[in-house]
């Protein structure tokens, strides 16, 4: 029932997102009705940029000025262009309207039928120059509405008229008001701050560009490019600043060899806990894989040489290209150019396999992806909330920065994007938007009042634009007999299916990790390394609603007789043996040590607290520890190899005077008894 009720909120808080995005942004074209169908046309600028079909649908090169690829532009030089739409439903029609992104008027003639492709109305037009750009045409059909299913318009493509036609959207409209078309920003949306640069200390009066802040927010990686200090050459290396505990960030340093070399050295995404690296590479050098994409790894030495991203079915048909990780580190945003995709660079999502290898590239949709370029990927920590920018999108300039919240597993499913607003985007350039998980600020890149060239600002995010609620894990991987840090792998799941979710490593030397994990799920998570016993932790996010961080220190426990550790996520009903399913992860990590260790002995120890008779407790520790090793052995390995007793409460760790030492005492320990 609990489950249900949790999977019934998810479900309802996504649906409430989508509809509330669907009032916030339908509600002020409400009576304005958008053509949903090309009939016919007489030429095209090509099949995606400046196809029939980009005239389709609500504004989305309007009301910026620059050129745009979302819009229908005849191929043919005639002065008989045409292009015929319909509409998903006939409107008693008071006004025709349409956009035109050129500055000559070069309309001849506007036909209106109704379903059956009768003609209801036409009215014809003498073209003219004029040198404003940006044309919304509002014509009036009629004074009380006239029933019209389609639309046909006629443009005069030839001769002074040349490039004159760049038609952006079709609509009708039931009254006589003009339209106005705005960027996709809500007004309950305001930012109350101005952005704040981020000083010398980070920017100098060069050019900084490309930000990735980790998602403790502690460190801010970025490039910089025509230092001098850089390495090899003034191409952009990465620099890195670390904020200290008063919030003031310190100064910037070059990362050096092997990560930045005479290339262009980029980073796109840091894992969280600062010890993997997804970087730009683009010449061989330093025994690096040559053209695109590396991972590189930080060992008790220092960096790791790069070792090449293998993508299934990679290319790229675009000189630019952008990468983002999920903190999860499974899952990659791309933005690049293929065949199948929608226009220019769109973004695509490829997942980590098994084998370490990535699968093929799968487009994000129609929702997220234009015709035009869309860049810069970012997930936000909570893996849901997307930020990107964007050419192909109703803006204050030419690119702009959006986010669009993720509504399924499938990654093809995206709420409608939102344009960040004016406090960031400018009628320039605006990309390189990243944000920690806690969601309060947002760092970006602009030209605008900066240092030099161009320089990292960061702005308080209003309500409306911060991600879903994360949480940070921190600690250190400790071995239970020295109590020093060491090296581990951590793997975290989904704690009701068993489900992997991701994996991160501890810092060589200090055996300090970090993890970002989404709210509104359980935890399990551990960390491993060979020889090892490890303790398996849970961490309960389901209610959880803000940012917060845990601290949990990860035992590993060498594998030697005599050693014990606490199997913490086994779940048995209050005073039964029957092991639930959320158990069963766990243990099939021990059968998988066991498996590894061919003679490695255990034995199962079941304890209780001192509630009850004490002959009923050594029943039901006994038959819990029977239970745990019935199911261990039911994989395939011997039972003289998984022994098991029940011990009562007699071997209790903390006192029985509380409810929580006597959930501490309520445990199950695998004991190594022969080696």
């Amino acid at each position: 029932m609990k489950e249900n009720a949790v999977q019934m909120t998810k479900e309802t808080k996504r649906f409430i997102l989508i509809i509330t995005f669907f009032l916030l942004h339908n509600f002020c074209w409400a009576n304005i009705y958008w053509a949903k169908k090309v009939i016919s046309f007489s030429s095209q600028w090509g099949i995606k940029a400046g196809a029939a079909n980009q005239a389709l649908g609500k504004p989305n090169a309007f009301p910026q000025l620059n050129q745009c690829q979302t819009v229908w532009r005849p191929l043919n030089k005639t002065n008989a262009e045409f292009i015929h739409v319909a509409f998903e439903q006939t409107i008693n029609a008071l006004q025709l309207i349409f956009g035109n992104k050129a500055s000559n008027k070069s309309l001849l003639k506007a036909i209106a039928f109704d379903e059956k492709g009768k003609e209801v109305w036409s009215q014809s037009f003498k073209p003219s120059f004029n040198d404003k750009k940006n044309q919304i045409e509002h014509i009036q059909i009629s004074e009380k509405g006239i029933p019209i299913n389609q639309i046909k318009l006629v443009f005069d493509h030839s001769g002074p008229f040349t490039g004159s036609i760049q038609i952006d959207f079709i609509g009708l409209s039931d009254n006589l008001t003009p339209f106005v078309p705005t960027v996709n920003l809500p007004d309950s949306i305001k930012f109350k701050h101005q952005p704040e640069n981020l000083g010398e200390n980070v920017n100098s009066k060069y050019i900084e560009l490309l930000p990735f802040i980790s998602p403790d927010g502690e460190k801010l990686y970025f490039s910089r490019r025509d230092d001098p200090r850089n390495i090899e050459s003034l191409k952009d290396d990465i620099w890195v600043s670390t904020i200290d505990e008063k919030g003031n960030w310190q100064p910037a340093v070059n990362m050096g060899r092997p990560i930045n070399n005479a290339s262009y050295n980029y980073v796109y995404s840091i894992s969280p806990d600062g010890n993997s690296m997804l970087i730009d590479d683009q010449i061989p050098a330093m025994g690096r894989p040559a053209n695109g994409l590396s991972f590189i790894k930080k060992s008790g030495k220092g960096w790791s040489l790069p070792y090449k991203v293998n993508i299934d079915g990679y290319y790229n048909k675009s000189e630019f290209n952008e990468f983002s990780l999920v903190t999860t580190g499974n899952t990659m945003l791309l933005s690049i150019e293929r065949n199948e995709g929608f226009g220019s660079n769109d973004i695509w999502f490829s997942h980590k396999k098994a084998d370490g290898q990535w699968t093929k590239p799968e487009n994000l949709g129609e929702i997220i992806n234009t015709a035009s370029n869309e860049s810069y990927p970012f997930i936000a920590p909570d893996g849901i909330t997307l930020y990107f920018a964007s050419q192909g999108f109703a803006s204050y300039g030419d690119f702009d920065i959006y986010m669009s919240k993720r509504l399924d597993d499938t990654w093809k499913n995206w709420t409608e994007p939102i344009n960040i607003g004016p406090v960031i985007n400018s009628n320039r350039i605006d990309q390189n938007l990243v944000i920690p998980a806690n969601g309060e600020y947002a760092y970006f890149v602009s030209d605008k009042n900066s240092l030099g060239l161009s320089d990292i600002f960061k702005v308080k995010l209003p309500n409306g634009l911060k991600p879903e609620a994360s949480c940070i894990v921190k600690g250190k991987v400790i071995n239970k007999i020295s109590n020093k840090g060491i090296e581990a792998k951590i793997v975290y799941t989904n704690l009701k299916t068993g489900k992997i979710i991701g994996n991160a490593s501890s810092n060589p030397t200090t055996g300090e990790y970090t993890l970002s994990l989404p709210t509104g799920e359980e935890y399990a998570f551990y960390a491993e390394s060979e020889g090892y016993l490890s303790v398996e932790q849970s961490l309960n996010l389901l209610n959880q609603k803000s940012f917060t961080t845990v601290e949990q220190n990860l035992l590993l426990a060498p594998i030697a007789v005599g050693q014990k550790i606490t199997l913490n996520n086994l779940f048995f009903e209050t005073g039964k043996w029957s092991l639930k399913q959320e158990s069963y992860s766990e243990l099939d990590r021990v059968v998988e040590i066991l498996t590894k260790n061919p003679t490695l002995k255990i034995q199962i120890n079941g304890h209780t607290d001192n509630v009850g008779k004490e002959e009923d407790n050594i029943k039901l520790s006994t038959k819990r520890a029977q239970e745990v090793s019935q199911y261990i052995t039911s994989k395939g390995l011997k039972s003289d190899r998984v022994l098991y007793k029940g011990f009562g409460s007699t071997q209790g760790l903390k006192p029985n005077d509380s409810d929580t030492n006597k959930a501490i005492n309520r445990r199950v320990e695998l004991e190594v008894i022969g080696m």
